[in-house]
C-alpha cells in the first residue's frame, strides 16, 4: 500500500492479507521533499482489531511442510484450537454413496455436520451428508483458513465453523514441482511386537503405497490471466492374512 501526497514524504507499507483476514492502517504523512520514500513492513503477527472473528490462518508452507497422513488437506483443520476429531461419527452415505477424504471434526462441541467447507469462496460441502467434498491436494494448495467463532452473516450455513481453502494460481512465471511418497517393505521397520502370517517369517506390513504427482502454472497473458495444473495419484496394494 502507498499513499502519496505533494509536500509530503511517500508512505508504504507492506503487509500479508491471507485467507478471511482484515487488515487496520494508520497512516501519518510526514513533511518532507517528493523524492523521499518511508518503506514499513510488517513482519511480526498483528492484533486483529478490525473484526472479532476468531480464526486461522495456514499459509502454504505450512500446507506443504506439515505431515499428513494421506494427504489429505481436510485434515489441516485438526491444528486450530477447538478442532477435534469426531470418534466414532460416520461421513459415509449409504450404501450407494461415498464422498472420498471426507473428515469428521467436531468444533468447539459441536456436531461435525455444522461445519462449513468452502474452495475459493464457493460451496464445497456434500449437501446430503454436509461433509467436505474432496479439497486440492497440499501441493495445489495456497492457503487454509478456519473460523471457529463470531463469523460474519456472509456464512449462514452452518453454525460451528468455516473453513476456507484457497487453491494455487499461476503467476508471471511458469513454475513447477514433481513428487512421490513411498511406504513398502523396503523403507518400513518391524514392529517388535509384530507376528508373521501363517506360511511366512516376515512380520513386516505388507502395506505398499505410492502417492505421486505434480504441478505447473504460469501466464496466459502477463499481468491478465494465468493457469494452474495439478496432479496426484494414489496407489495402495495390501494383503491380509
Amino acid at each position: 500500500m502507498s499513499i502519496q501526497a505533494q509536500g509530503f514524504k511517500t508512505y508504504v507499507e507492506k503487509f500479508p492479507l491471507l485467507a478471511d483476514q482484515a487488515h487496520s492502517v494508520t497512516a501519518q504523512l510526514q513533511l518532507g521533499e517528493a523524492t523521499q520514500n518511508v518503506t514499513v513492513e510488517a513482519t511480526g503477527a498483528q492484533v486483529n482489531t478490525v473484526s472479532p472473528v476468531l480464526s486461522q490462518v495456514l499459509e502454504q508452507q505450512r500446507v506443504v511442510s506439515l505431515p499428513l497422513n494421506g494427504r489429505n488437506t481436510a485434515d489441516l483443520a485438526l491444528q486450530v484450537p477447538g478442532v477435534v476429531a469426531a470418534s466414532g461419527y460416520s461421513v459415509g452415505q449409504g450404501t450407494t454413496k461415498n464422498v472420498n477424504d471426507t473428515e469428521a471434526l467436531s468444533v468447539n462441541g459441536l456436531r461435525p455436520d455444522q461445519v462449513s467447507y468452502n474452495l475459493d469462496g464457493a460451496n464445497n460441502q456434500d449437501l446430503l451428508s454436509n461433509t467436505n467434498d474432496p479439497f486440492p491436494f497440499p501441493d495445489a494448495t495456497q492457503e487454509f483458513s478456519v473460523q471457529t467463532s463470531n463469523f460474519s452473516a456472509q456464512y449462514g450455513q452452518n453454525s460451528g465453523a468455516i473453513v476456507n481453502v484457497v487453491s494455487k494460481s499461476g503467476t508471471n512465471h511458469w513454475h513447477g514441482d514433481g513428487f512421490e511418497f513411498v511406504r513398502n517393505k523396503v523403507f518400513d521397520a518391524r514392529n517388535f511386537f509384530a507376528s508373521p502370517p501363517p506360511g511366512s517369517t516376515d512380520s513386516r506390513s505388507p502395506l505398499k503405497r505410492n502417492q505421486f504427482g505434480g504441478t505447473i502454472g504460469g501466464p496466459i497473458k502477463k499481468d491478465k490471466s494465468f493457469i494452474f495444473f495439478g496432479y496426484q495419484h494414489t496407489v495402495i496394494k495390501s494383503t491380509v492374512p
